[in-house]
């Protein structure tokens, strides 16, 4: 660390005194604490707060202190090496040693401690002399194969490099060609990935020995270890390629068209697509020695994935081609779906379908959060633009108010994110402005629901008040108490705060009310629940997840669903639902409660359940959701009336991560049935249009 700026007391709070900080110190915990979520949460935190110093003039100060906490967090995540470093402490206490210093902290990148550093400069010379020695005769033998192969150059040059040459009109010269190894059958389900590639041209291969030279080699010496100083030299960064000129990628289309020309041709349905995706994503990989090649083959790869009705299938090999070339991949993205969309309006494409619509839809509504979290509201507006082009074709009212609304609401944001622009960039050469800070860390906040990345921001602002409850947020209270008191301190602000930022104030509030809710009892717990319906009256929510959004029934349990608090539980997701007096059904006592589990949240808009029906009996029951399985809202009030048979439940499209069956009453016997439950993101009706 630097001589005039100590981090850790002006970002950590440790006096000099304190100094080396031991594991705990360093995390801000009790000593020897023993609960590995609270470990993992401090050291989340502190590292959070850390990061927001990366891009300022203390920038390797940060980098340090980082690697520190991260060699904090894993001895103590460790059981073994905590007990050892925890033994280690308590005998430096009991030897009249200061308790607070620790064993020396070990680097988990490419930095080593200074302890490492001394220990490897004692070992390195007793060993060093006899590997130089080795690596002498190695050298020696490695110049002679050299010259070996250098004289038999002419006859080991390969009749294809001279036939590849003849190709091409030598007044214009192309990119090489692609390699000439037999094609694969296009069989694979799914586009496989090339493994990964140096980002950087690669280095010509290694000379090799000629066969007369083919003995057994000596076991290659251990590689000395490289000074301390080369050490602590940060690894140098692998650039990315520049991307090829749009001539160059027409050139190497045309070539690659013809090359697979049958397997084109015979790519007619999904499967098909996909597998010629695979066999175009290999031979990216062997097109090295051509960066246009390999860039259309990934850009063709994308396409024809994305060709099988879902535009997300193609998503995959643009982000691999923003690896490798200096691209954008939300704006590759965007240019696929624009470039494709005319395909998708139905009666274009065979593999088209309506359900197929839905799910793009929901996929550029994706790409559009995904665009402002980035401030790029020009993506973010093409993203809208297209979800609405898209809903237009689905002919369905509420999905295209849904379009249109969010293509309003980037608007808006766009028209104010002007002075959080000003913001960032007085951050970029301050980061600790904390005017700066306010306003950037309102706007990622209560703007965007990007909390993860805003409350560090608030931490260091100027308001006093947001200040500290933003630094109580990243310490993730566990416990029931600490979270209902930090949701009553956000609704405390929500009630001072400016209207622009009260509904982001609001939704932290609701957020860990429904953390605390399930561990709550008595009178708090329904003070909470009674609170949480008050928020959620005024569309206050306590995340910006808008859930999954795929074809089918969700409540399957060959999908993952399970279902907790129901006998013979296994019929209720099955998936078969026939309702014959001897089929089984799930039951139990009523009044009885089931909780169905997804996999994961999903965007549902309808839920349907089979009561049986063989004969004159009837039914009452509640449908409630949750998006986290803490906080329950009611979609279906059926506690009255006569209900049998089939029951269709809509709503509109919201995050469902577990759904809560209530059975109330059976007109026959004091047992409550469902034969089956499902549950959808696109209404089976609307998805058979």
């Amino acid at each position: 660390m630097t001589d005039k700026f100590d981090p850790y007391h002006k970002w950590l709070g440790i006096p000099a005194g304190d100094r080396p900080p031991n594991h705990y110190r360093l995390l801000g915990i009790e000593p020897l604490e023993s609960d590995p979520e609270v470990i993992c949460n401090a050291a989340d935190a502190r590292m959070a707060l850390v990061k927001t110093f990366q891009a300022g003039r203390h920038s390797d100060d940060s980098q340090r202190l980082l690697n520190e906490l991260a060699a904090a967090k894993v001895c103590l995540l460790n059981a073994e090496k905590k007990a050892e470093y925890d033994r280690r402490l308590e005998e430096r206490a009991k030897s009249g040693g200061e308790s607070e210093e620790g064993p020396p902290v070990v680097v988990v990148e490419s930095r080593p401690s200074a302890y490492l550093a001394r220990k490897q400069k004692r070992q390195s010379a007793i060993w060093l002399v006899p590997p130089l020695a080795v690596g002498v005769l190695v050298v020696l033998a490695i110049i002679l194969s050299v010259v070996l192969r250098d004289s038999d150059e002419g006859r080991a040059r390969r009749p294809i490099e001279s036939a590849q040459s003849e190709r091409r009109p030598p007044s214009a010269p192309a990119p090489a060609p692609l390699p000439s190894t037999p094609r694969p059958a296009p069989s694979e389900p799914s586009p496989a990935e090339p493994e990964p590639e140096p980002r950087e041209a690669p280095a010509a291969p290694p000379a090799e020995l000629p066969e007369a030279a083919e003995e057994p080699r000596p076991a290659e010496p251990k590689k000395p270890v490289p000074p301390v100083a080369e050490l602590r030299k940060p690894a140098p960064r692998r650039t990315r390629l520049s991307v090829p000129e749009a001539a160059a990628q027409r050139r190497a289309e045309t070539e690659i068209r013809a090359l697979f020309a049958e397997d084109f041709a015979a790519a007619d349905t999904a499967k098909k697509k996909m597998a010629l995706a695979a066999m175009l994503l290999k031979q990216s990989g062997k097109a090295k020695d051509d960066p246009a090649a390999r860039f259309v083959c990934h850009r063709l790869a994308a396409e024809t994935a994305a060709r099988t009705g879902e535009l997300s299938k193609g998503f995959k090999p643009l982000e691999r081609l923003a690896i490798l070339y200096e691209a954008d991949p939300l704006s590759l993205k965007l240019d696929m779906a624009e470039a494709l969309l005319p395909d998708f309006r139905p009666g274009a494409s065979g593999n088209v379908s309506t359900a197929d619509l839905w799910i793009n839809v929901a996929a550029m509504t994706a790409l559009a959060g995904e665009a402002e979290r980035s401030d790029d509201y020009a993506s973010a507006a093409r993203a809208a633009k297209l979800a609405i082009a898209l809903a237009r074709l689905i002919k369905d009212d509420e999905l295209l108010r849904d379009a249109t609304t969010l293509q309003r609401e980037i608007g808006y944001r766009k028209s104010r994110f002007r002075a959080v622009e000003t913001a960032l960039q007085a951050l970029a050469e301050d980061p600790d402005d904390g005017e700066s800070n306010l306003t950037a860390g309102q706007w990622r906040c209560f703007a965007l629901g990007d909390w993860e990345r805003g409350l560090p921001l608030l931490a260091k602002g100027s308001n006093a008040e947001l200040a500290e409850l933003a630094r109580r947020d990243m310490a993730r209270p566990a416990s029931a108490e600490e979270q209902k008191a930090l949701g009553d301190a956000w609704l405390a602000a929500a009630a001072k705060g400016p209207s622009p930022v009260k509904g982001g104030l609001l939704s932290r509030a609701r957020y860990w009310y429904e953390a605390a809710l399930p561990k709550l009892t008595g009178a708090e717990k329904i003070d909470v629940d009674e609170r949480i319906d008050g928020l959620h009256e005024k569309n206050i929510f306590g995340t910006n997840d808008r859930g999954a959004v795929v074809k089918g029934n969700v409540a399957l349990a060959r999908r993952g669903a399970t279902v907790s608090g129901a006998e013979k539980s296994e019929h209720l997701l099955d998936g078969k639902s026939s309702a014959k007096q001897d089929d089984p059904s799930t039951v139990s006592p009523w009044p009885c409660r089931w909780i169905v589990t997804l996999d994961r949240p999903y965007a549902l808009r309808e839920i349907r359940f089979r009561l049986r029906d063989h004969d004159s009996r009837y039914y009452r029951y509640k449908l409630s959701v949750s998006s986290n399985g803490a906080r329950y809202d009611t979609v279906k009030d059926a506690s009255r009336g006569e209900w049998t048979s089939w029951q269709q439940i809509a709503f509109p499209a919201r995050p469902v991560k577990t759904i809560l069956v209530e059975g109330l009453y059976n007109s026959a016997n004091h047992l409550f049935h469902i034969v089956e439950l499902e549950a959808y993101c696109i209404p089976p009706e609307a998805a058979a249009k």
